[in-house]
């Protein structure tokens, strides 16, 4: 051939990236390697199987020698044949380059094609996962009704205020209120897929994963994302290896990027008692307090080897990436807004338990008068019996 193809290319593609016009072809690269210029070219690109409208466009000439770059070609995405997808598969783009109907250059490039409810994991656009948190599923707000109640009766005062009390310690109780709504749901932990965080993995929807009772680390750090979300909090989802849990900001903040892997922004901000970070995996644990939770949250930044990444919700959205939409039939669960069956039920487990907020760094540091060089460490939860992924992770 004397035309050579590059194509810079996403190693993965799903619904949620056609849903949020993610460009899977970043650019088209043409090089001349005769001895001639090449004009009048015509460039194709198809998909195997058919994910991606074919797509075609024309380059007027390519010097000998030359290279010739297409940037963000406008290649759309089959938004039909992505949302059917229920298991992920191996695919390609392929693309040609025509002179008066003859081939002169040709490639074709390996590709996965992910399920519907799959995230591609941190290979590729990381912060795609908050499509995955859909706060405005219909049972959020069931989780949320059941939330308030229980901040009612800890605190007097039922409403999920957002940022407008300027209260850090508000913004502490409406957390511990919803994590002890979720905590209600009886939800078991399971074991996520070996390297998801950077493999990806499956992602159970709130219907799914209320009416099944499984979750993984995943699956309850983006419910418990989608529930802050919508009582107007600014939700981070946390990733070491192996694992993931969930954040919130105190204060009505976030990071300047979407996704981020240097811990020590992170960190500097949880010991200045801006972020909160708490470990979901004791949802699956009756008896386990939001205290504990907060305190596991706390230790697990503690190994920078270990530390991925974290994404922050609140900035992924103002990059307009957004929630997947609900819909019906997905998984043969109900997902239509307005729908009247029920998606999760409320256990009646009597009067919630009385509130203990965390010894929160800053709360501590602004009653003791302390300063970031005499303030005493918070002690480290000891390990819960029963509980794989806070010993294996």
């Amino acid at each position: 051939m004397t035309l050579h193809l590059e194509l810079d290319l996403d190693p993965t593609v799903n619904f949620a990236m056609q849903q949020n016009d993610v460009p899977v072809v970043k650019a088209i690269r043409l090089s001349n390697a005769s001895e001639e210029e090449l004009r009048e070219l015509v460039v194709q690109v198809w998909g195997e199987p058919e994910f991606m409208v074919p797509w075609s466009g024309r380059v007027a000439a390519i010097a000998p020698g030359g290279t010739y770059n297409l940037e963000l070609p406008e290649i759309e995405l089959s938004a039909t044949f992505l949302l059917e997808l229920t298991e992920r598969l191996v695919g390609a783009v392929h693309s040609a380059v025509a002179q008066d109907g003859q081939t002169v250059g040709q490639h074709r490039q390996r590709i996965e094609v992910l399920a519907r409810d799959q995230w591609s994991g941190m290979r590729s656009l990381p912060e795609i996962l908050t499509a995955f948190i859909l706060p405005n599923h219909p049972a959020i707000e069931q989780l949320l009704a059941e939330a308030a109640r229980i901040l009612e009766q800890w605190t007097g005062d039922a409403s999920l205020s957002s940022y407008q009390t300027r209260s850090r310690e508000r913004v502490l109780q409406m957390t511990a209120a919803i994590f002890t709504a979720l905590q209600r749901q009886s939800i078991t932990y399971i074991n996520p897929p070996a390297s998801f965080e950077q493999e990806g993995q499956k992602i159970r929807l709130p219907d799914r994963l209320l009416a099944n009772k499984m979750g993984t680390c995943l699956d309850l750090a983006l419910l418990m994302a989608a529930c802050l979300e919508q009582a107007g909090l600014h939700p981070l989802v946390v990733f070491t290896e192996g694992h993931a849990w969930a954040g919130v900001w105190l204060e009505a903040e976030c990071f300047a990027d979407c996704a981020t892997d240097e811990l020590t922004r992170l960190r500097k901000r949880v010991d200045l008692g801006e972020i909160c970070t708490f470990e979901t995996t004791l949802l699956t644990q009756p008896t386990a307090r939001f205290e504990q939770a907060v305190t596991e949250g706390r230790r697990k930044l503690e190994d920078e080897g270990l530390f991925r990444c974290v994404i922050d919700v609140t900035r992924a959205r103002r990059s307009r990436i957004r929630p997947l939409p609900i819909r019906a039939g997905m998984d043969g669960q109900s997902e239509i807004i307005g729908d009247e069956r029920q998606t999760c039920s409320v256990a009646d487990t009597g009067a919630p338990p009385a509130l203990t907020l965390p010894e929160h760094q800053l709360l501590v540091d602004a009653a003791a008068g302390a300063t970031p060089t005499t303030r005493r460490p918070v002690a480290a939860l000891q390990p819960i019996q029963g509980d794989r992924n806070l010993r294996g992770s």
